[in-house]
């Protein structure tokens, strides 16, 4: 009887030489073995060129590397992803079967590195860190001869036709059955709005999250605390997880997720990967458990049981014999598999089974979860969150996770896959508008509306309000746009009109789900409020009926729930934007009306009478957005709430409302009430902890203020405070932008060359060091400190009046009377600042205020005396206690006021009137004990000052002041709000996006 063994040999273009040597030397090989009726098959690549396949050609590559007996790879300067994809086959193949053997020959004669690319060096590099992950030793070969001789070596090693060689009993039904399973449309692709065809899953699906956070499940305290057991994990849970992560932390877990979050495409893309690692398709980066060997990945929808009465592993038979009608030799060996816990259960969509079935359905998953002998069977079950409860029928799992809405990078790695190759910027400039909308965000993080809003970016421009992309989106969605034909398209009994008539019915739904503060609804009462909507006057008119259907199953805006005959809207946006259609239309003939107020501003008044509910905010943003004189009513929200009524102007129609009006109204709140307010603000983000829906409502508000636009400093440094507080991008963006509504003439842009001209806006280089801070003559200057700073540039004038003017025109007339001596020069440094205003100037010209030890180490330049000139100052140096030097006044006469700047020497630094002239604000707010903390940690490094405090701190001394309060080492403190003729300020010059 002759023996065979099969080589497959696979090589790049460039390696031509070498294995037409190596075929050789099998074909003189072949002359010995055939005496003895045994045969060396050689298998290359290019025997399959004209072969033809139902899938890909290198498909029949990877076949033909799964049943070859030895395995050989030539590489020299590159590593193909056909050759490495045979490879990673090959090594699954033998991991599993101990076949093919596999001998990797690396070929080291020179080559001049200029003719390779780099990405062709990379591929070579990367795959010998993978033979190195995997501890396969390659071998190096200078020429044709060489390999052969090495080759030959090795065959002499391994006798190769001592017998036959088979697969593991079972292998082969195992093998066929993930074979197929991968093969299948339903686990190896998925259907997409937008698109024709189902799109391949490695394609499209992104990676959801699993996350046990907002549940109350029996891991959450141990989530909390940031441990969960060892019996349960074997280490620390981090928080979030991919499903295979969570499969090897848990084992079994329930995932939750409300409609559209992609959990059904979760489970059937684990089945997908378990049988592409059992083939040796997966790279372990992508997806790996602990439990691979042999793993039978199960899927099955749950409502398959209804018709087993109980009996889960028939229902598992039935249910395999009927998807995949090729793998019937696996059902006779699922109760063995079961017992050696070789299986992976995926039980899909318990929220659709009908009530009357689900205690049935509940006990035959009980009984499989509490069946000892199939207790080593990992388990993954799907539900939606509003379906889960607890209660006497529950289920008991080691965890119950929820899905992770996708984040930044899943929305741009999902919208890259949707869009087809060369269109980078659409997927760029989608994701950016995405990214920088919150409204349109809060859509995008799930997947199915996601979908929904590529297509619409796609075929046509996307709206820049949000509720007008609203409006397309259900458009959409009623008439059922994104289906390609119609004949995926659900019939409808209502005629070409039948979207107009659907939304008619959804308004009044919506509204009364909101008044009823409802997120799901009974098919009864649906059908009552749609018959009043219709004007019916049969009872038993079958139209309400219909169009629940029509609504519900092709359209998807309303879903069915768990609960037998009840429904919800598929995302709370769609209901608030329905709800905000009934106002409008109600409000609509009121508001030309001049007794509006007097109809419509009580609060009895039903289309108002929610305007204090925080529920109702989203539904009143999208009225306004909605009307076409939005004004009038916007004018009643602020006599209601100044808040709801500033977020609600953000959704108006530009264009449609009067900007005047809403200044106005604005402007007329006490400016302590606006201050307040916006404290208020603060105050209930600390109780709320930072909730994502209170830091919208805030970004919202602020952006209202910053629109308007708002421009006293208090407030708006209140608004900056926060923003910086919530730090997130958005909230930076916004801060970012806090001036671009400002009239041209205020922009820093509108002045930044006549800055540049400016021979006192300027700046020193303040080289980084280490020196002493403090002083001895006063305690608050006590201890001495050691401080490390890092280079600076520090202006080196105090900002000018004529600076300041630039900034706010209206400041001189404001505060010159009585002051005249202080306006009389335009290069005069500006007083009456408050520590706010110099603040918001630093941001206006995009730098900032320094700190209190950058401004000692500067003004002490080196020295550690009293002063950077000496042990004393004189009247020559500085402009303190009223004193003027002789050359500039007749002897004896005196003149108490601020001296233009740079009229007194520069310090060692280059910098002016350090010492005199005005105090000067700093960035810290001032602390008595702050010295002595900093003293306790040693040298301190760029200490920027306590974090709050009541008042800011002041430096330099004024021309007022005594010498000894001129010092480099003394401390001065005011209300940040206070304004004297003594205060001024400088700037640190950093670079920072200019904020006009």
């Amino acid at each position: 009887m002759s023996q065979s063994v099969k080589i497959f040999l696979a090589s790049s273009a460039e390696l031509k030489d070498d294995r037409e040597k190596f075929e050789q030397f099998i074909g003189r090989k072949n002359k010995l073995l055939n005496k003895k009726n045994r045969f060396l098959e050689l298998v290359i690549w290019e025997d399959y060129i004209d072969a033809m396949s139902k899938t890909r050609l290198q498909d029949e590559y990877n076949k033909a590397v799964e049943n070859a007996d030895i395995f050989v790879m030539l590489f020299a300067t590159k590593v193909g992803p056909y050759t490495r994809e045979e490879f990673e086959t090959a090594f699954g193949t033998f991991q599993e079967t101990n076949r093919p053997l596999i001998f990797t020959y690396f070929k080291t004669a020179a080559v001049e590195l200029g003719t390779i690319s780099r990405e062709d060096i990379q591929s070579l590099w990367d795959f010998q860190d993978r033979l190195n992950e995997l501890e396969h030793f390659s071998a190096k070969y200078e020429n044709s001869d060489n390999l052969i001789q090495q080759f030959q070596g090795q065959l002499e090693k391994h006798d190769l036709f001592s017998g036959e060689v088979k697969l593991p009993p079972d292998k082969e039904i195992i093998e066929k059955y993930w074979q197929q399973l991968i093969k299948d449309p339903e686990f190896s692709s998925m259907s997409v709005i937008g698109k024709r065809e189902r799109q391949p899953l490695e394609k499209l699906y992104v990676r959801l999250r699993v996350s046990a956070r907002g549940h109350k499940t029996q891991i959450e305290e141990r989530l909390q605390s940031g441990k969960l057991e060892e019996k349960n994990v074997g280490e620390e849970f981090q928080g979030e997880m991919p499903p295979d992560a969570a499969l090897n932390a848990f084992h079994r877990y329930v995932v939750l997720g409300p409609p559209g979050m992609g959990k059904t495409t979760m489970l059937r893309y684990i089945a997908y990967s378990v049988a592409r690692s059992g083939l040796g398709l997966v790279n372990p980066d992508e997806f790996s458990l602990k439990h691979t060997a042999d793993l039978i990945p199960l899927y099955l929808p749950l409502t398959e049981l209804i018709a087993h009465k109980g009996d889960l592993l028939d229902c598992l038979q039935n249910y395999i014999n009927k998807r995949l009608p090729g793998c019937k030799t696996i059902i006779p060996l699922l109760d063995t598999l079961l017992n050696a816990g070789q299986c992976l259960l995926l039980l899909d969509s318990l929220d659709e089974v009908p009530v009357s079935h689900q205690r049935a359905v509940k006990a035959s998953i009980k009984g499989f979860l509490n069946n000892s002998d199939w207790e080593n069977n990992p388990v993954v079950m799907s539900c939606r969150e509003a379906s889960w409860q607890k209660d006497d029928d529950s289920l008991e799992f080691p965890a119950v996770l929820q899905v992770v809405e996708l984040d930044d990078t899943a929305i741009g790695q999902y919208l890259l896959h949707w869009f087809s190759a060369g269109s980078a910027k659409a997927v760029f400039d989608l994701k950016e508008k995405i990214r920088h909308t919150p409204q349109l965000k809060a859509l995008a993080t799930n997947p199915f509306l996601l979908s929904l809003i590529a297509w619409l970016a796609y075929s046509d421009k996307l709206p820049e309000r949000r509720v007008e992309l609203y409006e397309k989106c259900t458009r959409a969605l009623l008439n059922e746009q994104y289906k390609e034909g119609d004949y995926d398209r659900y019939p409808t009994a209502f005629g070409s009109d039948h979207a107009e008539i659907k939304s008619r019915v959804l308004k009044d739904a919506a509204f009364e789900m909101m008044k009823a503060k409802i997120q799901e609804i009974g098919r009864s009462k649906l059908l009552n409020i749609f018959w009043e909507s219709l004007k019916l006057k049969d009872t038993l008119d079958e139209r309400p009926g219909k169009l629940i259907d029509e609504i519900h199953k092709g359209s998807a805006i309303l879903k069915e729930t768990i609960t037998e005959q009840s429904y919800m809207f598929q995302h709370n946006t769609f209901r608030e934007y329905y709800a905000a259609r009934k106002v409008a239309e109600e409000v609509a003939p009121f508001l030309n009306d001049p007794e509006l107020s007097g109809k419509l501003a009580g609060l009895e008044s039903e289309p108002l009478a929610w305007a204090r509910d925080p529920l109702w905010t989203e539904v009143y943003r999208l009225t306004v957005g909605l009307l076409d004189n939005p004004t009038p009513f916007l004018e009643v929200l602020f006599d209601i709430d100044a808040t709801l009524a500033a977020r609600c102007y953000l959704d108006a129609k530009p264009d449609a409302v009067d900007h005047d009006i809403i200044r106005k109204r604005w402007a007329n709140i006490e400016r302590e009430q606006r201050i307040q307010l916006i404290r208020n603000l603060g105050d209930r983000m600390q109780e709320t902890s930072g909730e994502p829906r209170e830091a919208r409502d805030i970004l919202d508000l602020i952006t209202f203020i910053f629109r308007i636009p708002e421009t006293d400093s208090e407030i708006l440094y209140h608004c900056d405070a926060l923003l910086l507080g919530i730090g997130s991008n958005a909230a930076l963006e916004i801060s970012k932008r806090m001036f671009s509504n400002w009239p041209a003439e205020r922009r820093f842009k509108t002045h930044q060359n006549a800055f540049k001209k400016d021979k006192f806006w300027n700046a020193a280089e303040i080289s980084a060091g280490e020196f002493m801070m403090g002083g001895e003559e006063y305690d608050s200057e006590k201890p001495l400190h050691a401080v490390q700073l890092s280079a600076f540039k520090l202006a080196r004038y105090p900002v000018t009046l004529g600076q300041y003017l630039r900034f706010d025109p209206g400041h001189k007339k404001q505060f010159e009377k009585g002051n005249q001596a202080f306006y009389t020069d335009k290069n005069q440094p500006v007083v009456h600042i408050s520590w706010f205003d110099a603040y918001l100037f630093a941001k206006w010209a995009g730098y900032r205020l320094p700190t209190e030890a950058e401004w000692e180490y500067a003004c002490r330049a080196g020295t550690t005396t009293p002063f950077s000139s000496g042990e004393n100052l004189t009247t020559d140096e500085a402009n303190y206690n009223g004193n003027y030097p002789f050359r500039d006044f007749p002897k004896g006469k005196y003149l108490k006021k601020t001296t233009p700047v740079g009229t007194y020497p520069e310090n060692p630094w280059g910098l002016h009137d350090m010492h005199g002239n005005v105090l000067e604000w700093c960035g810290d707010w001032y602390a008595d004990d702050y010295y002595s903390s900093c003293h306790q940690k040693g040298a301190v490094k760029n200490p920027t000052g306590p974090k709050d405090g009541s008042d800011r701190v002041l430096r330099g001394g004024s021309w007022l002041n005594f010498a000894i309060s001129c010092r480099s080492a003394r401390r001065g403190r005011l209300d940040p709000a206070g304004r004297r003729n003594l205060v001024g300020f400088r700037l640190v010059f950093v670079p920072q996006s200019v904020g006009g």
